[in-house]
Protein backbone atom coordinates (compact mmCIF):
# COMPACT_ATOMS: atom_id res chain seq x y z
CA UNK A 1 0.00 0.00 0.00
CA UNK A 2 3.06 2.16 0.87
CA UNK A 3 4.21 1.79 -2.66
CA UNK A 4 1.60 2.27 -4.71
CA UNK A 5 0.70 5.73 -2.40
CA UNK A 6 4.29 7.06 -3.30
CA UNK A 7 3.46 6.18 -6.97
CA UNK A 8 0.13 8.09 -7.57
CA UNK A 9 -0.95 10.23 -4.57
CA UNK A 10 -4.86 9.55 -4.49
CA UNK A 11 -6.68 12.47 -4.60
CA UNK A 12 -8.64 11.53 -1.83
CA UNK A 13 -6.17 12.73 0.67
CA UNK A 14 -6.00 15.92 -1.23
CA UNK A 15 -9.64 16.23 -0.40
CA UNK A 16 -9.65 15.29 3.22
CA UNK A 17 -6.45 18.43 3.94
CA UNK A 18 -8.65 20.59 1.90
CA UNK A 19 -11.65 19.79 3.96
CA UNK A 20 -9.45 20.09 7.18
CA UNK A 21 -7.89 23.01 6.52
CA UNK A 22 -10.05 24.97 4.54
CA UNK A 23 -8.55 25.27 1.25
CA UNK A 24 -6.09 24.14 -0.98
CA UNK A 25 -2.87 26.13 0.55
CA UNK A 26 0.23 25.52 -1.03
CA UNK A 27 1.66 23.87 2.24
CA UNK A 28 -0.95 21.04 2.44
CA UNK A 29 1.61 19.69 -0.71
CA UNK A 30 4.30 20.07 1.31
CA UNK A 31 2.92 17.85 4.15
CA UNK A 32 2.50 15.65 1.42
CA UNK A 33 5.65 15.76 0.32
CA UNK A 34 7.23 15.05 3.26
CA UNK A 35 5.39 12.49 4.57
CA UNK A 36 6.21 10.66 1.15
CA UNK A 37 9.68 10.73 1.76
CA UNK A 38 9.42 9.55 5.38
CA UNK A 39 7.38 6.35 4.13
CA UNK A 40 9.51 5.31 1.56
CA UNK A 41 12.84 5.59 3.58
CA UNK A 42 10.85 3.80 6.31
CA UNK A 43 8.63 1.45 4.64
CA UNK A 44 6.79 0.82 7.99
CA UNK A 45 4.89 -2.53 8.65
CA UNK A 46 1.24 -2.05 10.07
CA UNK A 47 2.26 -2.63 13.30
CA UNK A 48 4.61 -0.26 13.28
CA UNK A 49 3.83 3.12 14.60
CA UNK A 50 5.43 6.18 13.03
CA UNK A 51 5.47 9.61 14.53
CA UNK A 52 5.93 12.78 11.99
CA UNK A 53 6.18 15.97 13.90
CA UNK A 54 6.51 18.97 11.93
CA UNK A 55 8.56 21.87 12.88
CA UNK A 56 5.85 24.15 11.64
CA UNK A 57 2.45 25.37 11.63
CA UNK A 58 2.74 26.44 8.43
CA UNK A 59 0.05 24.28 6.67
CA UNK A 60 2.18 21.03 6.42
CA UNK A 61 0.25 19.51 9.98
CA UNK A 62 -2.88 19.10 7.99
CA UNK A 63 -1.08 17.64 4.87
CA UNK A 64 0.23 15.03 7.18
CA UNK A 65 -2.83 14.84 9.31
CA UNK A 66 -4.48 13.34 5.76
CA UNK A 67 -1.79 11.07 4.95
CA UNK A 68 -1.89 9.26 8.52
CA UNK A 69 -5.73 9.34 8.48
CA UNK A 70 -5.67 7.99 4.61
CA UNK A 71 -3.16 5.40 6.33
CA UNK A 72 -5.23 4.19 9.20
CA UNK A 73 -8.39 3.64 7.09
CA UNK A 74 -7.34 2.44 3.95
CA UNK A 75 -4.59 0.28 5.40
CA UNK A 76 -4.72 -0.37 9.34
CA UNK A 77 -1.32 2.09 9.39
CA UNK A 78 -0.46 3.65 13.05
CA UNK A 79 1.09 6.65 11.41
CA UNK A 80 0.59 9.57 13.83
CA UNK A 81 1.02 13.84 13.23
CA UNK A 82 1.44 16.50 16.06
CA UNK A 83 3.71 20.01 15.45
CA UNK A 84 6.49 21.45 17.79
CA UNK A 85 6.81 24.67 15.99
CA UNK A 86 10.17 25.49 15.58
CA UNK A 87 9.66 27.73 12.10
CA UNK A 88 11.04 25.24 9.88
CA UNK A 89 9.45 23.31 6.58
CA UNK A 90 10.92 19.98 7.81
CA UNK A 91 9.58 17.21 10.03
CA UNK A 92 10.75 14.86 12.67
CA UNK A 93 10.28 11.30 12.29
CA UNK A 94 10.15 8.77 14.60
CA UNK A 95 9.45 4.77 14.45
CA UNK A 96 8.62 2.63 17.20
CA UNK A 97 8.98 5.39 19.56
CA UNK A 98 12.79 5.76 18.50
CA UNK A 99 13.58 8.64 16.31
CA UNK A 100 15.14 8.00 13.18
CA UNK A 101 16.01 11.42 11.00
CA UNK A 102 14.48 14.56 10.11
CA UNK A 103 13.14 15.75 6.46
CA UNK A 104 13.91 19.43 5.29
CA UNK A 105 13.19 20.92 2.36
CA UNK A 106 15.99 21.58 0.51
CA UNK A 107 16.91 25.46 0.25
CA UNK A 108 19.14 25.00 -3.05
CA UNK A 109 16.86 22.72 -4.35
CA UNK A 110 14.31 25.46 -3.92
CA UNK A 111 16.53 28.18 -5.16
CA UNK A 112 16.62 27.26 -8.57
CA UNK A 113 12.85 27.45 -9.34
CA UNK A 114 11.75 31.01 -9.20
CA UNK A 115 8.08 29.79 -7.98
CA UNK A 116 9.32 27.58 -5.57
CA UNK A 117 11.60 29.80 -4.34
CA UNK A 118 9.06 32.94 -3.83
CA UNK A 119 7.41 30.93 -1.66
CA UNK A 120 9.31 29.65 0.27
CA UNK A 121 10.37 32.99 1.03
CA UNK A 122 7.02 33.89 1.79
CA UNK A 123 5.69 37.88 0.79
CA UNK A 124 7.57 37.11 -2.90
CA UNK A 125 4.75 34.99 -4.02
CA UNK A 126 1.98 37.37 -3.58
CA UNK A 127 1.45 37.96 -7.49
CA UNK A 128 2.32 33.85 -8.77
CA UNK A 129 -1.55 32.49 -9.21
CA UNK A 130 -1.88 29.74 -6.62
CA UNK A 131 -2.43 27.49 -9.16
CA UNK A 132 1.27 28.20 -10.60
CA UNK A 133 2.48 27.26 -6.95
CA UNK A 134 0.89 23.96 -6.22
CA UNK A 135 2.56 22.86 -9.59
CA UNK A 136 5.46 23.66 -8.90
CA UNK A 137 5.25 22.42 -5.22
CA UNK A 138 3.82 18.86 -6.89
CA UNK A 139 6.82 18.87 -9.32
CA UNK A 140 9.33 18.83 -6.40
CA UNK A 141 10.98 15.29 -6.49
CA UNK A 142 10.79 13.54 -3.22
CA UNK A 143 14.60 12.65 -3.45
CA UNK A 144 16.35 15.43 -4.40
CA UNK A 145 14.23 18.12 -3.38
CA UNK A 146 14.26 16.64 0.70
CA UNK A 147 17.11 16.33 2.46
CA UNK A 148 17.49 13.70 5.36
CA UNK A 149 19.39 14.45 8.28
CA UNK A 150 20.34 12.31 11.35
CA UNK A 151 18.23 13.47 14.27
CA UNK A 152 17.99 11.83 18.02
CA UNK A 153 15.89 14.38 20.26
CA UNK A 154 17.39 15.85 23.50
CA UNK A 155 15.69 18.27 25.34
CA UNK A 156 18.08 20.90 27.07
CA UNK A 157 17.09 20.95 30.20
CA UNK A 158 19.14 24.47 31.22
CA UNK A 159 18.04 26.59 28.14
CA UNK A 160 17.40 30.56 29.66
CA UNK A 161 14.15 31.24 29.02
CA UNK A 162 11.83 28.21 29.75
CA UNK A 163 10.16 29.33 32.91
CA UNK A 164 6.28 30.12 32.38
CA UNK A 165 5.42 33.69 32.63
CA UNK A 166 1.94 35.42 32.35
CA UNK A 167 1.65 37.07 29.07
CA UNK A 168 0.23 40.52 29.18
CA UNK A 169 -1.63 40.14 26.62
CA UNK A 170 -3.73 38.04 27.29
CA UNK A 171 -2.44 36.59 31.24
CA UNK A 172 -2.29 33.38 30.27
CA UNK A 173 0.81 31.06 31.62
CA UNK A 174 3.72 30.58 28.47
CA UNK A 175 7.09 29.93 28.26
CA UNK A 176 9.69 33.21 27.97
CA UNK A 177 10.70 31.37 25.23
CA UNK A 178 7.93 30.94 22.95
CA UNK A 179 7.28 34.41 23.14
CA UNK A 180 7.45 37.26 20.41
CA UNK A 181 7.59 40.99 19.65
CA UNK A 182 4.51 42.19 18.48
CA UNK A 183 3.78 46.40 18.61
CA UNK A 184 6.45 46.85 21.12
CA UNK A 185 6.20 44.12 23.64
CA UNK A 186 6.92 40.68 24.22
CA UNK A 187 3.46 38.62 24.10
CA UNK A 188 2.41 34.97 23.42
CA UNK A 189 2.15 33.97 19.77
CA UNK A 190 -1.48 33.37 20.27
CA UNK A 191 -1.60 37.28 21.33
CA UNK A 192 0.94 38.21 17.90
CA UNK A 193 -0.92 36.02 15.32
CA UNK A 194 -4.35 35.56 16.20
CA UNK A 195 -6.96 39.09 16.26
CA UNK A 196 -9.30 39.08 19.41
CA UNK A 197 -12.86 39.10 18.96
CA UNK A 198 -14.25 42.99 19.05
CA UNK A 199 -10.74 44.03 17.54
Amino acid sequence: MIDSLIEAFPKEIIDDAVKLHGHYAPGLIIGFKLALRALSELHPMNDDIVMFTSETTRCVPDGLQAVSRYLHARGGFHVYFRVYDVGKLAIQVANNHEDQFRLIIDNDYMKRDPVLNAWANQGKGDKIPAKTIQEALWGIDIDEGITKKPFKKVVRRDIEGKEAVACPGCGEQTTRLTMVRHEGKMVCKACALFQKPGE
